[in-house]
């Protein structure tokens, strides 16, 4: 692992973060993911139906042409760029709201046709969006706002979709993690360190991971996986070779191919892509951990750099500060770490079976139960004393109907994330549970490690709704309205809202006045078509106005409202129950 591989280093490479991606999903644009790929076609058809067209399909953006990812009752090989016209599409991407175009007879048939097109993502490279067709008929200003809102839900889906990937995968590293901890809490022997050369290089599918550590003014190979077994024992100057760089610099490196550096010396034909990390104790390098995959395979992502970072960590720890002892940390501070890691989970649940079934599998996930409630009146007084990190809670306990249960923790406890967990994953409950503040929904029969996942990434301040449950708020109308309410509700109190400076003066006492009634009949009709995701055109169509002065109204509403735009004056109006 001291070979020198192809280009060069960067020495102010930036610290490693995650991306949110997962191997099973398809690649969209710029490489993103669009998501798992086995309902697509469904929400697909779905989205279709909702908007009454015979045709639709998912577009990809990349290098200025767009593709077929997705179809439904439309040919994959169709020239979109022919079909709908440049600038409808550049007018798709670029706006927030969803665009129509005319497509002439003979280029979808034979007679004329239209199209509908709402951007789902975009980015630097390019992004998706969605694209329904029909004939004869032109889609109307709901069909419109229904495309909008059915774009929007893809997108969520597609946030959802990889929020929960990265939370799996996050689990599996901390599984990962502590399989190396319990290797060398007792030993730090040859056989120890193999072994925790052997995980690291399993858990990111590499072909070979070392551990060399600073003997005096040498590296030591004390471990290796992959690599010839003559090689162990093998000792470089540090200074000398790549690993000889990283423990000279304390810089962590990340090489690809055959490099031809004056830093580095040697030679490897086999080489991929590799990762070499100091191994750090305070401010002292004690040695070097080095992973490689072969040529030919994909290269390590930032999830799996960040994963070999703290691993790193966890071995630096094991060996101690000399590199000779083993681990002598008081039990005391390793508790205390063990405990900064653990996710606390107020479980609510009345079935004396599930209750036991659910603590059992957060305890065995490395979770804490602090609160184990029958009642909602037990988990409201649970919930007020500030301990618990997340809430999983049941919808069918004997002192609350339905979703009640969520409203009144909400009431005990603003900042606490709350997870439905029921039998019922029918839409309406799902809306529900959703509008009153839950953010998440699982249904009973979800597996284990969805349920984990979804726990993990609630208590980060993530979406927790599954793929199915993210479907059931596919309501044209509402599914905007429906993550707006649940982003206003999980904002702390005063986070739009900032101090005003205090007078020089006392001022005469103003009589209360609520924000209702500062805004007039016309302006509350316009922020509800704000709210459904209508465009200006749109708006002054149904209000019988001028485009321009729909524009002037808009402008002069966001700043009545103190909003900084469009979708934060619906988030303000939410909150404050301006709008239903």
């Amino acid at each position: 692992m001291s070979a020198a591989y192809d280009v060069p280093p960067e020495a102010d490479a930036a610290p490693c973060i995650l991306r949110i991606t997962s191997a099973p999903e398809v690649a969209g644009s710029g490489g993103r993911p669009i998501n798992s790929t086995a309902r697509w076609p469904e929400r697909l058809e779905h989205a279709a139906t909702l908007l009454r067209a015979e045709g639709a399909a998912i577009l990809s953006l990349g290098g200025g042409t767009y593709t077929t990812l997705f179809s439904y009752r439309v040919g994959v090989d169709i020239d979109w760029t022919l079909l709908v016209g440049p600038e409808r599409l550049h007018a798709a991407m670029a706006g927030d709201t969803a665009v129509t175009a005319a497509i002439a007879a003979g280029r979808w048939g034979n007679q004329a046709a239209y199209a509908v097109i709402s951007a789902i993502e975009r980015d630097a490279d390019g992004g998706s969006c969605l694209c329904a067709l029909r004939r004869g008929v032109p889609f109307d200003a709901v069909e419109v706002a229904g495309a909008y809102a059915a774009s929007r839900l893809m997108a969520s889906s597609i946030d959802d979709g990889r929020r929960l990937a990265v939370a799996e995968r996050a689990g599996a590293a901390r599984l990962v993690q502590r399989s190396v901890r319990h290797e060398l809490e007792h030993t730090r022997d040859a056989a120890a360190l193999s072994r925790a050369a052997a995980l690291i290089a399993a858990s990111i599918d590499a072909n070979g991971a070392s551990i060399m550590l600073i003997d005096g003014a040498e590296l030591h190979l004390r471990a290796s996986v992959g690599l010839p077994k003559a090689m162990l024992g093998h000792r470089q100057r540090i200074g000398e070779g790549i690993a000889g760089y990283v423990a000279q610099s304390g810089e962590a490196i990340e090489l690809s191919g055959v490099v031809r550096d004056d830093r580095f010396t040697g030679t490897d034909p086999d080489a991929g892509s590799a990762l070499s990390i100091p191994l750090r104790v305070d401010d002292r390098v004690i040695g070097v951990l080095n992973v490689k995959r072969a040529a030919g395979t994909d290269a390590f992502d930032d999830l799996e750099r960040t994963l070999v970072t703290d691993l790193a960590d966890e071995l630096a720890h094991a060996v101690g500060p000399s590199g000779t002892e083993t681990i002598d940390r008081p039990a005391a501070q390793q508790a205390a770490n063990r405990e900064e890691k653990t996710l606390r989970i107020l479980a609510v649940e009345d079935h004396p079976v599930m209750r036991i079934g659910i603590k059992t599998l957060l305890e065995r996930e490395g979770m804490t139960v602090v609160g184990l409630s029958t009642t909602a009146t037990e988990a409201v007084e649970q919930a007020r004393q500030g301990i618990a990190d997340v809430a999983l809670v049941d919808l069918n306990l004997p002192d609350a109907e339905g979703v009640d249960v969520i409203e009144r923790l909400h009431e005990a406890a603003p900042q606490l994330p709350v997870v439905a967990f029921s039998v019922d994953g029918s839409p309406n409950r799902v809306r529900a549970a959703v509008r009153a503040g839950a953010i998440g929904y699982l249904n009973k029969g979800t597996p284990a490690k969805r349920v984990i996942a979804a726990l993990r990434a609630a208590a980060a301040g993530l979406s927790a709704l599954g793929p199915e449950e993210a479907a059931a708020l596919a309501e044209p109308h509402d599914a905007v309205t429906l993550v707006q309410k649940a982003v206003a509700r999980s904002l702390p109190h005063g986070f739009d809202n900032p101090p005003e400076p205090m007078p020089a003066t006392r001022p005469e006492k103003v009589p209360d006045r609520s924000p209702k009634d500062a805004l007039s009949a016309r302006e509350l009709e316009l922020l509800k078509y704000l709210a459904e995701g209508s465009t200006n055109k749109e708006i002054a169509r149904a209000m019988v106005l001028a485009e321009d002065t729909v524009k002037k109204a808009v402008q002069t509403l966001i700043a009545k409202l103190g909003a900084t735009d469009r979708t934060h004056a619906v988030v303000l109006a939410l909150r404050s129950d301006l709008i239903a």
